[in-house]
Parts: C-alpha cells; structure tokens; sequence
C-alpha cells in the first residue's frame, strides 16, 4: 500500500474546497487600462494558431499565410514588446544565462526566441504548441534540435538520447503534468513532473512529453527527448503525423489511435503528488541543474520596463489557505504562515546584507489585502509587487519568475514558492518550520541546499543543517495546536487576523474545542 512518503500528504490544491468563494489562482488580474502590452500579445498569440506548430510554409493554407503576413506587418512598430528577457544580474553564472549571453537572445512568453532588432535575425520558433488551439493537442512536437543558440537554451541531458536502438526496445517516460489532483496548480505540477524528469535522467531513458493544457506546459523548455518524434512516427506508422494524437482513422492502429499503440511501451509516475524529497534519491541536489533548465521560466520586457529584484532586495512570498481561518477545523493544520516568521528572516538578512534592499511582498492579488500581508506592509516596510498584472492571466508565471530571480527570499509552506526558491539562484533561502502541520507534507521537502536557512517559529530557533531542521520539523508535525496551545498560539502569532469577523467566530470555536 503507498505511504505518505511515496505518495506524499493531502496536497495544498484540496484545500481551495475549504472556500469556493475564492477565485481561481489563474484567473484575469486588474490591468490598468492604459496598458496594451497583454492585448498585443494576444493578438500576435491569436495570428499564429493555425501555422506556428506546422513543419513548414509550404504546408500551409495559401489564406492563412496571407493573413498572418499582413497581422504581422500591422502589428510591426510593437515587435520590441513581445521580448523577453532573463535577468543578467542573478543568472549571471547559471548554465542557462551563460547560453543566452553568449548568443544575445531574448525570450517570449510565446516561446519565441528573438534576437535584438538590430540584428535583423527572423525569430526561432521553439516549437512550444498554443494550447488554446485545440489542434495543437493532436500534434507532435518538435524533438530534432539543431544547434542554434535558442535551442542551446532549453538542452537537457534527455536530448543526447538517439533512435539507433530497436523499435521493439524502445521505452520512454511521459512526463507527469497532473499535479497528483485533477485541480492541482502549477507547483504540484512541478512535483509530478519532476520525478518523471529525475527517473528519465537516472535510467538514461527518453522523455516523452504530451500536449496538454496543464499550466506546466507554460514554460518554454518543458518538451521531448531528441529523436522521440521520429520513433513515435515510426511505431506509428500510417497515423496522420500533423494529428497523431487525435488520428483515429481506419490506418491508425485499425482505429484505436497512437496513443493506444504506445500505452505498453509509455511509463508515466502518476498515483500521488510525489511531494517527498526522498524520491529524488539520496541526494536531493543531484538533477538541481537540469531541473532549472527544465522549468526555465523566462522574464518579460514590457514598456514601461518592469521592477525586478536588486541585488540586495529581499522578497517575501505569502501563500495562505482559506482567507482568514487559522486552523482547518477537521485536521487542525496551520493555513496561514505566521507574522513572525517574516519579521525573523528580515532581522537576519538586515544582518547579512551590507545594504539594504527593497522588501518586496510576492502573492496572489486575491490575498494583497489579507490581514497578515497588511501587517508586513505596515511593521516591515514592504510593498506588495504588482506589475505581472500587467500580463493578464499569466501573471502567476510572471510572479514565479520574479521570485527566482531574488538574491534573498523567504517562502511560505507552498509549493509555488518551494519550486522558485529551489529553482532560483537566491544567496539566502529562509524556510519556515511550522508550529504543527500544513497542508502539505513540508517535512519531507527540506533540502540539504547550503543556501537554506531554516526558523523554528515556534521555539525561535534557526538551523542551517538540514537534518537538525527535518528532526525538529517532525517534532512540531505530530502536535495538535488546537488541543493544546491553541489560545497562546492565536493570541501570539495572530493578532492581526482577531480582527476580523470570521477569525473571531473560528478562535470560539478553537477555543471551545482545546478544552
């Protein structure tokens, strides 16, 4: 039977039934109506749909060249506002950052990789397919990588895998974009596509990526190992290749599909959220590199130019669960991270640092006004970050971006932020112990990073070794708060939310149980 550990705790995602009211993470953020950016990209995104993802221009349609032609050259004086661009200050070292120096290219959100336009060099194509195009999720996508600067960007050791082996041996990994829960977000994501990446990396087995419309499928350098469509087309053989997802004619496997093929030959790690650093094998650090590649997230340019962190600027990401409650009731587990834990981290980076930086508040805007985030804003002189809203329904990726790019930061039991601080190049990553359990497995997620500094909220004790931190953290894990400190623990950690309405109708109703 799977155990926690394999499978990993009740994830964060299950605990959105606990509000319904609350809007869902990826929806419209407000964007100032003077600001075109997300429309233009929009619009350029929408010209693309019926041509980006075919081999070639003769293939097309003669009337969707046309249009396409004549999108492009009215929408020619705003070219400079599709380009992306990866921050130079904090990748500086990274394997990524060193590619995209040495080549002077920039990345879209569309996954497109422009050359500055003095260069007059056409855009590449990185062939990542527009899921909103329900054709896109019938084609394959393209694995022959040639040696352009853009695709040197997105290579991962999967790519050096070859077709020279049988077509009766041939066996590849999909990449599990679930998140473990059909409603699961982006970080659970991460984590299901993560063990699919290390075991593909650990048996040196091809990687196969299907389009979906995961939010996961967001990220530019998430794709197939070299050679994969090749094999898949020649297992394949008589599908349809521009649908070979979808095909189900009479010649695709007498009607069965591609899919149904390959389903023998296809392992997928699916059955749980994979939240345990444990799975990853002895050394949680080992496939660190190749996961950033990965989940590369690049950072728009937009007019205005965007704020992005300095070198001394410290970001703190909120995530809380089920607006002002404190406890879930069922369980008794911790839904929102502690004021103090926050004021520790900038008292120790205050410390650190030899300048001061700008404190930044990275969260989603549904919680900007929650009573916790207030009270940062107020007592530590942070300011909430705003301007991926620019980006519309994409801001999420922006923000992710964003923390990543921190030289310190200081995350919230979430798995959005566990995934930016691991994946960033942050000097100092502050991570919080709880007082007792989260909706997340968070004791099986400490890393052995030497860039971790860990807080005991509880005890006010720090830890820089990983395992004195992982013992302590399974301490506070198996208390009830609400059975037995529940009054200090409100009245101490949370005056903030005490005054609300529903904070004070839940501490009654804490109090009343912690007799």
């Amino acid at each position: 039977m799977p155990t926690p550990e394999t499978l990993g705790a009740r994830d964060e995602l299950e605990l959105e039934e606990l509000d319904p009211e609350e809007e869902p993470f990826v929806a419209d953020r407000s964007i100032p109506k003077n600001v075109k950016d997300v429309d233009i990209v929009d619009r350029r995104r929408n010209s693309r749909r019926c041509c980006v993802s075919f081999p070639g221009w003769a293939s097309l349609p003669l009337l969707c060249n046309v249009i396409l032609i004549l999108l492009l050259l009215l929408q020619l004086p705003d070219v400079k506002d599709f380009a992306f661009v990866q921050s130079m200050m904090h990748l500086a070292n990274s394997p990524i950052s060193a590619q995209s120096n040495a080549s002077k290219t920039t990345t879209s959100w569309d996954t497109t990789v422009a050359s500055p336009m003095a260069t007059k060099t056409p855009a590449v194509s990185m062939a990542m397919p527009n899921l909103a195009d329900p054709a896109d999720k019938c084609r394959l996508r393209k694995d022959d990588f040639d040696e352009t600067s853009a695709e040197k960007l997105c290579k991962i050791s999967m790519v050096n895998w070859t077709s020279s082996i049988p077509s009766s041996s041939f066996r590849a990994i999909r990449v599990d974009d679930t998140g473990g829960n059909h409603a699961a977000r982006f970080g659970n994501q991460l984590f299901t596509a993560a063990i699919s990446v290390i075991r593909a990396l650990s048996s040196n087995t091809p990687l196969l990526v299907l389009p979906s419309d995961k939010q996961l499928q967001k990220l530019p350098c998430v794709r197939s190992s070299q050679d994969v469509g090749q094999m898949v087309m020649r297992l394949c053989a008589g599908c349809n290749e521009k649908q070979i997802w979808c095909d189900k004619s009479e010649t695709c496997n007498k009607g069965k599909g591609c899919p149904a093929l390959l389903q023998k030959r296809i392992k997928m790690f699916g059955g749980g959220y994979h939240q345990s650093l444990g799975e990853w094998g002895p050394d949680d650090l080992k496939y660190q590199e190749e996961l950033r590649r990965f989940f590369y997230s690049p950072i728009p340019l937009l007019d205005p130019p965007l704020s992005l962190p300095g070198p001394n600027d410290f970001v703190l990401h909120y995530r809380g669960y089920s607006g002002d409650a404190i406890f879930e009731r069922k369980t008794g587990r911790i839904l929102n991270p502690p004021f103090a834990f926050y004021k520790w981290a900038l008292e120790h980076y205050l410390q650190t640092v030899p300048v001061r930086g700008k404190i930044w508040i990275v969260t989603e805007p549904r919680q900007r006004r929650h009573p916790t985030v207030m009270r940062l804003q107020k007592e530590l002189g942070a300011e909430v970050y705003q301007e991926m809203d620019r980006l519309g329904k994409e801001g999420w990726l922006g923000d992710f971006a964003f923390v990543r790019l921190a030289s310190y930061v200081a995350i919230a039991p979430s798995t959005f932020s566990w995934w930016a601080a691991f994946l960033g190049d942050a000097s100092t990553v502050y991570f919080p112990i709880p007082f007792g359990r989260v909706p997340l497995p968070w004791c099986l997620l400490l890393p052995s990073d030497p860039r971790y500094v860990f807080y005991d909220v509880w005890n006010n004790e720090s830890f820089s070794n990983q395992s004195a931190a992982k013992a302590r953290c399974g301490e506070l894990d198996q208390e009830q708060p609400i059975k037995t400190v529940a009054s200090k623990l409100v009245f101490g950690f949370y005056p903030e939310l005490l005054e609300t309405m529903i904070s004070r109708k839940h501490l009654e109703w804490v109090l009343e149980h912690s007799k």
